[in-house]
């Protein structure tokens, strides 16, 4: 299974997050992602401007393994799997801390901290915007959870408060202790907003229970000397947003998986330019030799002659060279990058981009593309095509063996930025002059915006399937994202 996200990760940039979720019944897993990139014309990208090394500082991408989904309610209860797990290897890094006992208490944490964060993330998302009697149903229930998660959380402290175990493999647990914490308040402060926003009283008492639970984690992270917002003080703030960064990048880092990036095609592509330069030399030596045979008592002549064969040497070669380019690139792709866990290979993906001409583009895409009459009719208007293709290969068994937690499948993040396609837009606003309902004129600033158009192909077995999104921006930046 395929499924994907998008949200506006920056002013400049947006964020696709793709996941790959194999049968376990399959031993190996292949996934197709197809992407066709519609870039207006006047915004000058083409393969003479952009080239694949730009467009690929321009994608960024990050796999990870999805984090394994757990309720609140069954993380705070006593056989809970991943307080178990931390627990025994807090048990295990006390008694023998060995590289490897302390290798799995450091990724226990990692991974204690990402379920976390991802049960409190998708409880929030489900009150949000429930009624007030759903609300009052769940709500209570989410801090009880909260507590009781973070009370048996911290009493393991006691096991690893020994001397055996370091100062460095201490501030491990600490780290995530803080993490964890920063969670709980970003997550209940958005349901909060969400009660006030709704402007029901009866659920202040929903409200009161949930502040409480803020007020006695602010006093607790003051007496930790953890990082903690102050009303006022931009310089501690600030400092706090980067130190939730790095906290957030330090548990992650149990889920990203090590890439190890090739590139594919070099040496068929190398092949085939050679090929390309040998075809186009014995064609134009056959154009001058019958010359030179009949020719040989006029040397200016055959100078010409020679001149001119070089240069149709010269053509037939780029020619060939883009023949051969155009019927290898369905088949091989610019990088091949080797996804691995511990040093265990257990996947690849490679991908691709292109400029293609539009009769080349599917007709499907094209229905999802939805030109209007206007835009199909008017050569000015014409589009610049990128497709950008991606393969993916799992192995099942090589995934789900590595470690203590069944993981189903990897997440693909890739994060599009815009900077180049923004370098030619107008002025981001412009006026326009209208008459009045009291027949004065009247100025109004409106936005200048240009649209990119993204149609993604999803492949897997015998599924096929299409998201089609538009993203409007201006030159200041990305103004949003829709699903069309």
């Amino acid at each position: 299974m395929i499924d994907i996200k998008t949200k506006i990760h920056d002013k400049y940039s947006i964020e696709f997050k793709v996941g790959f979720s194999g049968r376990r019944t399959i031993r190996e897993n292949n996934f197709t992602i197809n992407s066709w990139i519609f870039v207006p014309n006047s915004l000058d990208i083409n393969r003479s401007t952009y080239t694949k090394d730009q467009f690929y500082k321009d994608v960024k991408s990050n796999i990870r393994l999805i984090t394994p989904v757990f309720l609140l309610r069954d993380i705070a209860e006593n056989k809970a799997i991943p307080y178990n797990n931390l627990r025994n290897s807090f048990v295990n890094a006390a008694s023998s801390p060995t590289r490897t006992n302390i290798a799995d208490y450091e990724f226990q944490l990692k991974m204690f901290g990402s379920i976390f964060k991802s049960s409190v993330r998708d409880t929030t998302s489900y009150i949000c915007g429930k009624s007030a009697n759903e609300i009052k149903a769940v709500g209570k229930d989410y801090a009880k959870n909260i507590c009781n998660i973070l009370n048996r959380f911290r009493d393991l402290w006691s096991i690893i408060d020994v001397p055996t175990m370091s100062s460095e493999a201490k501030n491990k647990f600490l780290f995530t202790d803080e993490y964890i914490s920063h969670v709980v308040e970003f997550y209940t402060v958005k349901i909060i907003d969400d009660i006030d926003k709704s402007h029901n009283a009866g659920l202040e008492d929903v409200r009161n229970t949930l502040v409480d639970m803020l007020v006695k984690e602010h006093q607790y992270k003051i007496e930790k000397e953890y990082s903690c917002t102050i009303i006022g003080d931009n310089k501690n703030n600030r400092e706090l947003v980067r130190r939730h960064g790095l906290l957030k990048k330090y548990i992650e880092s149990a889920l990203y998986l090590k890439v190890n990036t090739k590139q594919d095609s070099r040496a068929i592509e190398q092949i085939s330019f050679s090929l390309a330069a040998g075809l186009a030399m014995i064609v134009s030596t056959l154009i001058v030799m019958p010359f030179q045979k009949h020719l040989g008592n006029y040397p200016a002549l055959i100078f010409i002659i020679l001149i001119m064969a070089y240069m149709l040497k010269d053509r037939l070669k780029d020619l060939t060279r883009m023949s051969f380019a155009h019927k290898l690139k369905d088949k091989y792709f610019d990088n091949r990058n080797i996804i691995s866990i511990k040093d265990n290979v257990i996947g690849w993906e490679k991908e691709g981009m292109d400029f293609i001409a539009d009769e080349k583009v599917p007709r499907e895409v094209l229905k999802q593309r939805n030109r209007s009459a206007l835009e199909s009719d008017n050569d000015l208007l014409e589009e610049k095509v990128i497709l950008y293709r991606k393969r993916v290969f799992i192995d099942n068994a090589k995934l789900r063996g590595n470690y203590s937690y069944d993981f189903t499948g990897i997440n693909d993040i890739m994060r599009f930025h815009i900077n180049h396609y923004t370098q030619k837009m107008d002025n981001p606003s412009v006026t326009i002059t209208s008459i009045a309902d009291d027949r004065t004129l009247q100025t109004i600033d409106t936005q200048k915006i240009y649209t990119l158009h993204f149609v993604l192909q999803f492949c897997y077995e015998d599924q096929l399937e299409y998201k089609a999104f538009k993203i409007n921006a201006t030159r200041d930046g990305i103004i949003d994202i829709k699903a069309v």
